[in-house]
Order: C-alpha cells, then sequence, then structure tokens
C-alpha cells in the first residue's frame, strides 16, 4: 500500500507524460473506490457503506526506485505527478472488466486484495474523508509502459477510460 496526493490524479483521459527523472515506468490495472462517507477503524463487513461508485484505473509506478528502498525512492516511485489515471466512475461494474492496449486484451478478474479489506487495513490508520479515493491493484504483473501506447480500461462495453502514453 501506498498514498498519492491529489496531483498524482490524472483523469478526463488526459494522456500520460513519462516522468523526465525515469522512462522505466510500469502500470498496474486497479479498481478504484470513492470515499463518500468519513470513517476510521472500519470493519470488513461495513466497508462497502464507506464507497458510493467504482472505476478503472492505472498505477503508475517506477520499479527501480521501488527495488532502492526508502522512504524518499518509495514517494518518488509511486506519488509523482499524474501517477494514477482514474476512469469515469459509475455505481457498480460488472462481473467482465478488462484493459486493453493495440490488440492486447488483459481480463481484470483477480485484485491483490478484496476492495472491502483493503479499505479496513487502510482505515486502521488513517481516516477516510468524503471524496478520497482507493486503488487496489489486481494481481497480474505490472505492464510495462512505452509511448504512444493507448489503454482502454471497460466495463462490459461501456469504455471508462482512455490513456495515452507521451
Amino acid at each position: 500500500m501506498y498514498l498519492k496526493p491529489d496531483a498524482a490524479l490524472l483523469v478526463n483521459d488526459k494522456p500520460f507524460f513519462l516522468p523526465a527523472f525515469s522512462e522505466e515506468v510500469v502500470a498496474s490495472p486497479c479498481v478504484v473506490v470513492r470515499i463518500s462517507r468519513m470513517g476510521r477503524n472500519i470493519a470488513p463487513r461495513f466497508a462497502g457503506r464507506y464507497y458510493d461508485s467504482c472505476t478503472l484505473g492505472l498505477n503508475f509506478h517506477i520499479p527501480s526506485l521501488l527495488a532502492a528502498g526508502g522512504l524518499g525512492n518509495s514517494l518518488r516511485a509511486t506519488a509523482f505527478d499524474n501517477s494514477l489515471a482514474v476512469g469515469r466512475f459509475s455505481p457498480s461494474l460488472p462481473p467482465l472488466c478488462r484493459l486493453t492496449e493495440a490488440e492486447r486484451s488483459f481480463p481484470l478478474e483477480h485484485l491483490l486484495m478484496p476492495v472491502d479489506e483493503a479499505l479496513a487495513e487502510i482505515s486502521r490508520y488513517i481516516t477516510f474523508r468524503m471524496g478520497d479515493m482507493v486503488a487496489v491493484d489486481f494481481v497480474q504483473e505490472p505492464l510495462p509502459l512505452a509511448r504512444e501506447q493507448r489503454w482502454q480500461a471497460w466495463a462490459g462495453e461501456e469504455q471508462l477510460l482512455l490513456c495515452k502514453i507521451k
């Protein structure tokens, strides 16, 4: 788990520009939920009451900086500007969700941790406020990025996210 500031949000299908300090960036597909009420120390069985909508997204990070360790490297590796592309929110996601890039398609079936458990765990350390977002990555390996890629996230037949890599 890691925290991201408001500046990390990339919304409205804006392009993602590879940062000047590293072109070795990967993306992890994720489910993003929007917090709808204040809460702390939330039990997993009540966690669903604390978010009102969800979407798909891409969580960008720099593996070499994460591997180097240390708080400074961890923040630079995960919390840089525009490091979380967030799609359009909807009240719920259908069972069939996928991420596509060019001719490749990646079905998004397994979360690293169920959303309700993630909210419960995070709420042990921080207080959620309305409008906060929580991203839970999928288990699959992070996906390498390259300039001119075009990533799309789909929930059923609805496109939630378009993210061009520049």
